[in-house]
């Protein structure tokens, strides 16, 4: 489809000038090119409405490899419908974050979707810009924010946790490294305890935002904090829309929200 859409455009300027040398009047050459653009329109709606249809069908039951970049580092990922909460998700091994940096680095996102729906990958700084919260429920036990960021930055996850538990004496009959076997023991590998950090934050900023959740994606993919692909026509023609149409759009559902809630409570 991106093809396609590259064959119109091309297609659409050739005709201009085409039809302005032919019809040797400017008047002809812009009614002839206007009616040019309203077929390209039309077509490129098409397209749209494709995506759109395609997305509601789809987003809701197929996986997603999700993301987490940090200074142009992938630090985490897991795959998962991000609908389903009474599915596990599955963690992104240490091997095939290597692989999947490299591909990164050259951004050849096509060899890093694999057989997902679609490929998301979220900038961890954005999002903690957005996030609120301040402590975060993490299992069994609770973790502060920077605590999430220490255990995304960590080279060794488990002592973020370890010294957690310690500071918390939720393990006072323990040796530190008793606890440091439990917590083995129960995450099992530093790449599934950095998913689920990532995971409870991206769980706490959709629990914050609301409705307005989808607008912020639409913003950060927009300004390049997020990596969407395969890039379909919804999200090709988001770049073009102007920030304060989204915005406006923000404001829209706020008060629209505001108005929910205060008939709510009269």
């Amino acid at each position: 489809m991106e093809w396609a859409l590259i064959i119109v455009v091309l297609l659409y300027v050739l005709a201009a000038v085409v039809a302005f040398k032919l019809l040797k009047s400017v008047v002809k050459a812009l009614l002839w090119v206007g009616a040019v653009g309203i077929i390209l329109v039309i077509l490129l709606s098409f397209f749209v409405y494709k995506d759109v249809s395609d997305l509601r069908e789809n987003w809701p039951v197929s996986q997603k490899l999700l993301l987490a970049e940090k200074d142009g580092k992938l630090v985490a990922g897991l795959v998962s419908s991000l609908s389903n909460a009474g599915v596990e998700p599955e963690f992104v091994t240490a091997e095939q974050l290597v692989s999947l940096q490299s591909s990164f680095n050259n951004k050849d996102f096509a060899s890093m979707i694999g057989d997902n729906y679609k490929l998301l990958i979220m900038d961890v700084d954005s999002v903690l810009a957005e996030v609120k919260a301040e402590q975060f429920s993490f299992g069994e036990m609770n973790v502060s924010r920077g605590d999430v960021v220490s255990i995304l930055e960590s080279d060794d996850a488990f002592v973020v946790l370890v010294d957690r538990l310690m500071v918390d004496k939720s393990s006072d009959s323990k040796t530190r490294a008793q606890v440091e076997a439990d917590v083995v023991k129960s995450a099992g590998s530093q790449e599934k305890v950095k998913a689920m950090a990532f995971g409870v934050l991206i769980a706490q900023l959709f629990s914050e935002k609301g409705p307005q959740a989808g607008l912020f994606v639409l913003k950060e993919f927009k300004s390049g904090g997020l990596v969407v692909y395969p890039e379909t026509a919804v999200f090709k023609t988001i770049k073009f829309v102007p920030g304060f149409v989204i915005d406006s759009a923000g404001k829209i559902v706020e008060k629209r929200m505001k108005g929910v809630v205060g008939n709510g409570n009269s």
